[in-house]
């Protein structure tokens, strides 16, 4: 899909391409899946455009709207609790996007949008405080997907030289967590009422809770 929108901006004569691709600071990059290699296809078609293009790599960009958002939960443990992981507030990536868009020394880089030192952390961390935020939780480590290689959906990105360009950091996990709550209204404090319910709800979605407990007493 993204590779036939290039050839229609190369068709058209686009002078400029600001491009979002969500994978990590591996050198050379070294995709395991169809997802990772799409994008790096992508990219590479786009540098060999001879359009003026920039490339956005985005850390976790977090939905602040859960209502009627698609997610297979069971997603939500497959990231290894002691995994580093940086988010960005998804109104802090608009900002980086935009303000690319008029920055004329982006033109030809590639750049790494996350939320800076503030929003570096692990895993598990992560997704409690999240959780937590909005009347669920606490889940155990043993609920998360455990490898020998902790499994991860990003890293810890240098944003040093897109904050400098771009000047987008500007909030945190309190901004990101007040937004959820925000976002669901008068829910929020029912599903803190049934903490126990909600949070065995979600936890059932774990496939990895019943055998690394077993593992464990071995």
């Amino acid at each position: 899909m993204l590779l036939d929108l290039l050839r229609l901006t190369v068709a058209f004569g686009t002078v400029a391409l600001i491009v979002a691709f969500w994978y990590w600071l591996e050198t050379p990059v070294s995709p395991t899946d169809e997802y990772g290699r799409h994008k790096v296809a992508c990219e590479q078609a786009i540098r060999r455009s001879g359009l003026a293009w920039s490339i956005l790599r985005l850390g976790v960009a977090v939905p602040t709207r859960l209502l009627g958002a698609p997610h297979d939960l069971r997603t939500s443990f497959e990231i290894s609790a002691d995994a580093r992981f940086e988010f960005v507030h998804p109104a802090d990536a608009g900002t980086a996007f935009a303000r690319a868009v008029a920055c004329e020394e982006t033109i030809g880089k590639i750049l790494y949008v996350g939320g800076g030192e503030k929003c570096q952390m692990r895993y598990e961390r992560f997704f409690n405080d999240l959780m937590g935020s909005i009347g669920m939780g606490p889940f155990p480590s043993e609920s998360f997907v455990r490898a020998e290689v902790p499994r991860f959906t990003g890293d810890w990105l240098d944003t040093e030289e897109s904050q400098r360009l771009l000047g987008y950091q500007q909030r945190g996990l309190g901004e990101l967590t007040a937004d959820m709550r925000r976002s669901l209204g008068a829910i929020a404090p029912l599903i803190g009422l049934l903490r126990p319910v909600a949070t065995w709800f979600l936890l059932r979605n774990s496939v990895y809770l019943k055998e690394n407990r077993r593992a464990r007493r071995s």
